[in-house]
């Protein structure tokens, strides 16, 4: 898919979950759009992908999980499991829903997860306050939580430039535990 073409799919997909009228619709959108994007990655097919998953206690659902074979031009530097965790809010995501995620993917053995947040989320980057806090408790914890933004998505391309705003993510985890300025 040429990246004009990416980018403006993206784009409509973003229009229509504004234009939704309650937070599980935006949500679901927001849902559309990581299957849509990670899909185009080699190695992570949409048919190994679930959305809406519950644990048999329906005490925690996982929004989206995807199988990743690991392949060159890939994401071949992350584990075969992934999720995200979409919040397609107004708002910036705050710390108790970073810790609820980190559960999430403990709870499964999963060490990294996507927190993809359209507002991003609270607190300062620099300072490691708020919900950036909470992503360093995480990797204290051997959990890599990797925020992606709508700005950042709507700025996607390309498989091949998901795959570098993936490392660079990881780079800025490692370097500032954190993974969003």
């Amino acid at each position: 898919m040429p990246t004009s073409a990416l980018r403006a799919k993206v784009a409509a997909l973003f229009k229509k979950g504004d234009k939704a009228k309650t937070a599980d619709a935006k949500g679901i959108v927001l849902e559309e759009i990581v299957v849509f994007m990670f899909s185009k990655v080699k190695g992570v097919p949409q048919k190994l992908m679930r959305r809406n998953s519950t644990n048999h206690q329906v005490s925690q659902e996982i929004d989206v999980t995807m199988w990743n074979d690991r392949l060159d031009e890939g994401l071949e530097f992350l584990p075969n499991v992934l999720i995200a965790e979409c919040k397609n809010w107004d708002q910036p995501v705050g710390s108790n829903e970073i810790d609820v995620f980190v559960a999430k993917l403990r709870n499964r053995g999963c060490p990294v997860g996507f927190l993809v947040a359209a507002s991003g989320i609270s607190g300062k980057a620099h300072e490691l306050r708020n919900a950036h806090e909470r992503i360093a408790n995480a990797l204290d914890r051997g959990i890599s939580v990797i925020v992606l933004t709508r700005r950042e998505l709507l700025g996607i391309g390309s498989a091949g430039e998901l795959v570098h705003l993936l490392k660079a993510k990881l780079v800025l985890l490692g370097a500032c535990r954190t993974s969003i300025e």
